[in-house]
């Protein structure tokens, strides 16, 4: 099979055809142009593995039928003007009922905080990109009779999107808000799949109330990291189909009503579809292509009468915080800033990938652009990008790699922990094989994405070949002309494959709805400015940090925890030093991040989240420190090697200790590293940091 001749850990997706989209003499080509070429293909799923997709875009059908999707999907959302406040639920039922207080007409972005560190950085992640005028906590006064007495759940959820849409019925059944629909002339664009067992249920009630689609209840497989069998990836979709039929919407090809399935769900990413032979010493391995392309395609039969694609997918996952994050992050905001990374710098097809075109696309459409492009696109750039907090709301990277590394040029490798934080939410086109083999995996580069922050992700889950990527300029074209995620970012046109797509598929970006400051319809809100001020009065420094991270005010929080500190150091917490790190990475305080570090529970410090903000913070700050600071700074990074990557931290710690201690010392560290490392180029670079070379 015309697999990758290059090993498929280590190399960039390999192209095996020379013929994407070439760019015009000046560099950039119409979106017209670009999508006037190309043909069709008719693989059946037994194809799959031997024939990946051409990234040649056909023009027509497809593409017309996508626009029109994007089209309906953005006049949705924009018949409601969106009230410039974000309300923060304390607890499920809080959050459930504060989406029934949409109306079809007006809503408001609905965050659930589960009391986490982590789920308070995605709050205010979400504050700074949305910067509303008021937050408020919400905690109902008493949990709803039904949820007291164990109702069905899926019941409740579909109770909530129902008024959402003005009916007042407390028991309503799918086809009962189906008929509503049919009643004020809504046709639904898509549908959606949850498990009222998994915690992304939240983003199905927000992305069914915002859209108007119906939802499947379904009891689904709960690992994302799972391979799912073809066989029951292809019951699965048969039921998709069934409950489109039931709809009574027409479903069964693109361009009709329903274009679009939404899983929402821990459903694995991957669906086997073959194996390869074992061969001499490398053993079987899986074949597999994204469930996320899989689904949304009748099934190729002797004597089919449908056949083709006939709807987009994506997969939003997560525990209940995350899964409303992501979904609200869709629903809510309207991204007009870009980062661009293009490392590639071979001639032929690899430009088709040219980070200079996709921005000269979005600068022309007014967007903000920072971009990196080869040659300068280096490990050495990227890590200097994430010393910093990242403030762009689409990235567009183009790497080479696997699931546990990128590379940025030959040998130019970084670790999942180079990922940048991120300021605000972010849609990400990843260029780069096997990032998203296991996307729940904290080790690896797609699971850091999606930390992040990442709420809509396109990337692949095994070896995909360079052509199974839509060109990067071509994909900012694509959106830019009001084509949805799902769409955008697939290849049109050919077999299932290795792309899955992550975060809800009709995500455009196209103009926001209007924004009023009008009342908010729940009462027993709590206006977050006035309960930060009790907390600060009262001195729950806790507290205090908690909702100054809610609100997005680091650099008031960063402040908060200096005073903390030189007042009172036994007030400085293991929580207070928790809820401190993020604000000191913010605030570029490398001497307030490292305390924090050293204060709070071992756990917490060893998460991604403090990990590498402490790592990617120290490279740009360690060497500007006063020396008392930096000598504590570089024993807390001693205690502080990252088990998933002790090589990229072990040789430059022991280039910092070489510099700034003595070379005993760094060879004494070196010594406790050297047995980790596993491959020769690492033992020779650690060996170099020990005699003074970086």
């Amino acid at each position: 099979m015309p697999m990758s001749t290059a090993a498929p850990f280590s190399s960039r997706p390999t192209p095996v055809a020379p013929h994407a989209p070439a760019r015009s003499a000046k560099g950039r080509g119409t979106l017209l142009a670009l999508l006037a070429s190309g043909a069709t293909t008719g693989l059946s799923v037994a194809d799959e593995v031997r024939q990946p997709p051409s990234s040649t875009i056909p023009a027509g059908g497809t593409v017309a039928a996508a626009k029109a999707l994007g089209d309906r999907a953005l006049a949705t959302l924009n018949r409601a003007t969106v009230l410039s406040t974000v309300v923060v639920a304390t607890d499920e039922a809080s959050y459930l009922d504060a989406i029934s207080r949409w109306t079809p007409t007006r809503r408001f972005p609905v965050l659930l905080d589960d009391g986490t560190p982590a789920s308070a950085e995605a709050i205010g992640r979400f504050v700074r990109g949305f910067a509303p005028s008021a937050v408020y906590a919400y905690t109902m006064g008493a949990p709803p009779e039904e949820a007291r007495n164990g109702l069905v759940a899926s019941l409740r959820f579909d109770r909530a999107v129902g008024r959402a849409w003005g009916m007042s019925s407390d028991t309503p059944q799918t086809k009962d808000i189906l008929a509503h629909w049919d009643s004020i002339g809504h046709i639904p664009p898509g549908v959606i799949v949850s498990d009222p067992r998994d915690g992304a249920w939240t983003a199905a009630v927000a992305i069914a109330a915002a859209r108007g689609q119906p939802i499947l209840w379904e009891t689904l497989p709960g690992s994302i990291n799972a391979v799912m069998d073809v066989s029951d990836a292809r019951a699965f979709c048969t039921r998709v189909e069934t409950f489109c039929d039931a709809s009574h919407h027409a479903w069964s090809g693109l361009g009709d009503q329903i274009d679009a399935v939404t899983i929402c769900a821990a459903m694995p990413i991957k669906v086997q579809v073959g194996q390869t032979p074992a061969q001499g010493n490398k053993p079987a391995q899986r074949e597999t292509v994204a469930l996320t392309d899989l689904i949304g395609r009748h099934r190729d039969a002797p004597g089919a009468t449908r056949q083709g694609r006939w709807a987009w997918a994506g997969e939003v996952h997560g525990s209940p915080s995350q899964a409303a994050y992501r979904a609200m992050s869709a629903l809510f905001l309207s991204p007009r800033s870009a980062w661009i990374f293009d490392s590639y710098t071979e001639e032929g097809p690899w430009q088709s990938f040219n980070g200079a075109d996709a921005g000269a696309a979005l600068n022309n459409a007014g967007w903000s652009v920072d971009l990196d492009d080869a040659p300068n696109a280096t490990a050495h750039a990227w890590r200097a990008v994430a010393s910093r907090p990242i403030n762009a709301s689409l990235i567009l990277v183009t790497s080479m790699g696997n699931a546990t590394f990128f590379e940025l040029g030959r040998g130019d490798r970084c670790s999942p922990g180079d990922i940048p934080i991120l300021d605000t939410p972010a849609m990400l086109h990843f260029v780069h094989s096997w990032s998203l083999l296991s996307p729940a995996k904290p080790d690896t580069v797609g699971a850091r994405w999606l930390d992040r922050g990442v709420y809509a992700y396109a990337g692949s889950v095994q070896e995909p070949t360079l052509t199974a990527f839509v060109p990067t300029p071509l994909l900012a074209q694509r959106m830019l002309a009001g084509l949805p995620w799902g769409a955008a970012a697939r290849v049109d046109d050919s077999p299932a494959w290795r792309i899955a797509i992550l975060g809800e598929p009709l995500i455009t970006l196209g103009p926001a709805p209007l924004r009023e400051d009008g009342p908010l319809p729940i009462e027993d809100a709590v206006d977050l400015d006035s309960d930060l001020r009790d907390a600060v009065r009262s001195r729950d420094f806790a507290r205090a940090l908690r909702l100054m991270t809610l609100l997005a005010r680091q650099d008031d929080a960063a402040s908060l925890a200096r005073a903390i500190l030189a007042d009172s150091e036994q007030s400085f917490t293991p929580e207070v030093a928790s809820l401190a790190a993020l604000p000191a990475f913010r605030a570029g305080d490398l001497e307030l991040l490292a305390r924090a570090h050293q204060r709070m529970a071992p756990d917490e410090a060893a998460s991604p989240r403090v990990a590498d903000a402490l790592w990617n913070l120290a490279r740009r700050e360690i060497h500007a420190m006063e020396k008392q600071a930096r000598d504590n700074a570089l024993d807390i990074l001693r205690t502080a090697v990252r088990p998933e990557q002790p090589a990229a931290d072990g040789i430059e710690l022991t280039q910092w200790l070489r510099r700034y201690r003595t070379r005993a010392e760094a060879e004494a560290f070196a010594q406790t590293v050297r047995p980790l490392l596993r491959q020769p180029r690492d033992q020779k670079d650690l060996d170099a940091a020990l005699n003074g070379r970086e």
